[in-house]
Parts: structure tokens; sequence; C-alpha cells
């Protein structure tokens, strides 16, 4: 199964250039479109595998919620300005590897 989620403008994020998450049973990515540069638009993204990912926090904002995403091997993934409920989710999913 694939769950997507995208960060939104009403926490703080950007309207044009969200980031998005993308989860399915093997991987995590994250990426973020980073706008027209020249005739293609340039991107960002991070892949990782499910299960090296060991530490999922949520750091609570006013409105909306950032996540900090740890794998074994010490990479790091910071996400910003996601809804709270989608960070919660996204938590749930990734703890429960089912």
């Amino acid at each position: 199964m694939t769950y997507e989620f995208s960060s939104s403008p009403l926490v703080g994020g950007k309207l044009i250039t969200p980031e998005k998450i993308v989860i399915n049973d093997a991987n995590f990515i994250w990426s973020q479109n980073k706008g027209a540069s020249r005739l293609f638009l340039a991107a960002k993204s991070i892949t990782l595998s499910r299960k090296n990912i060991n530490a999922i926090e949520i750091n609570k904002k006013v409105i909306g919620c950032d996540l900090l995403v740890t794998t074994d091997g010490g990479s790091v993934i910071y996400a910003s300005c996601f809804s709270k409920s989608d960070a919660e989710q996204i938590r749930q999913i990734l703890l429960f590897r089912n």
C-alpha cells in the first residue's frame, strides 16, 4: 500500500513547492520540488528503507508539525509544515510496519 502526504500552506508550507512524503511497503521517500531551473523542474529527493528507520519525532508548533526521521545508519530527514493529523498518521504508519 502507498501513502502520500504533502506539507500544508495552512500551517506555513510552501504553496508552489510543498514537501512531499511517500510511504510504501519498502521505502520512505521525502521530496521537494525546488521550482523551475532553466527548462526543467529541479527536485530534491531522499529515499530511506523503512526497515532501517528507528525513530520518528514530531515537533509540534502552534499550528502544524515538523517531523524528524532517523535511521540506524544515522541518516536524518527533517520534514516541515505538515498538519498534526498527517504527522501522527505518518508516525503510526512507520511504527507499525506490518
